[in-house]
């Protein structure tokens, strides 16, 4: 079992907080390293898989899905173009096999895992809820905009966000392990009954990736707005900025999925022209 005692300074993935009895790890997808024999228990509870870990004189709680596949670094990454919020994800060696690892916050010694929004919509006021259907609706965009495999309202969690007190409500993306964009580029990742459940004259997937694309972060001071301005040169320059941030991320990864980036510009310029 690895001990702070004999890691002078603290690595770029551990939390500060951590020899305050705070949280271990940052949970921002870094590679935490190679460990043997940290495995406490593993256990299978409504088809997710759990583990408990010794790790840094701490036991960890979290679920883990295990893949030497780095497709899901690449889209935690994209996420944070588009402002959407990350699932919040560690990868470790372990024994010589490759976890990925996502935390569980526990209180009074019970695990509180995150529920999907398919179980919240029986109440049909949450669905009229108008910053809740927005953030759904963005996920649904973003999903449809990376042909993101099995994306459905089961596929969305509720996440619990405490800060100094103040409850917050978060909306978590966790389909992004597989993609069907090799099916083709007209392919649709929104089933009818999802699309008649939240999209309809006010919203359509051009305007949601438009309001995605306006919404990116880090972008330049380009003299135009997408949607009102939606012009072949205007559409060029975005496409253009988008490709170079995409190239950064992928090569970090796995340059194997290089031909992703023209499958998502393609799908842009589809939506936003025809």
């Amino acid at each position: 079992m690895a001990s702070l005692s004999n890691n002078p300074g603290l690595p770029h993935y551990l939390s500060n907080n951590i020899n305050k009895g705070g949280q271990i790890l940052k949970w921002d997808g870094s590679y935490i390293g190679s460990f043997n024999n940290i495995i406490n228990n593993k256990w299978v509870n409504n088809n997710n898989k759990y583990i408990s870990l010794n790790l840094y004189d701490k036991i960890l709680y979290c679920k883990y899905y295990c893949t030497e596949d780095l497709f899901q670094c690449i889209v935690e990454d994209i996420k944070g173009i588009f402002n959407i919020i990350k699932i919040g994800f560690h990868r470790i060696r372990i024994n010589n096999k490759h976890y990925f690892i996502y935390k569980i916050p526990v209180e009074n010694n019970v695990l509180i895992d995150e529920i999907s929004i398919n179980r919240l919509l029986k109440n049909d006021s949450i669905k009229k809820d108008s910053k809740f259907k927005e953030k759904v609706l963005e996920i649904l965009v973003f999903s449809e905009l990376l042909a993101l495999k099995n994306t459905s309202e089961k596929k969305i969690n509720v996440r619990v966000h405490n800060i100094s007190g103040e409850i917050e409500y978060l909306l978590v993306c966790v389909n992004t392990t597989h993609t069907i964009a090799t099916d083709g580029l007209d392919n649709t990742v929104i089933t009818k009954n999802v699309y008649a459940n939240w999209f309809g004259e006010s919203m359509t997937l051009s305007d949601g990736i438009k309001k995605l694309i306006n919404n990116r972060t880090n972008k330049p001071r380009l003299p135009f707005n997408i949607n009102d301005d939606l012009t072949e040169k205007n559409l060029t320059s975005v496409l253009i900025e988008l490709r170079n941030i995409l190239e950064n991320i992928i090569l970090l990864y796995d340059k194997q999925y290089l031909w992703y980036i023209n499958f998502i510009l393609d799908r842009i310029t589809k939506h936003l022209i025809f």
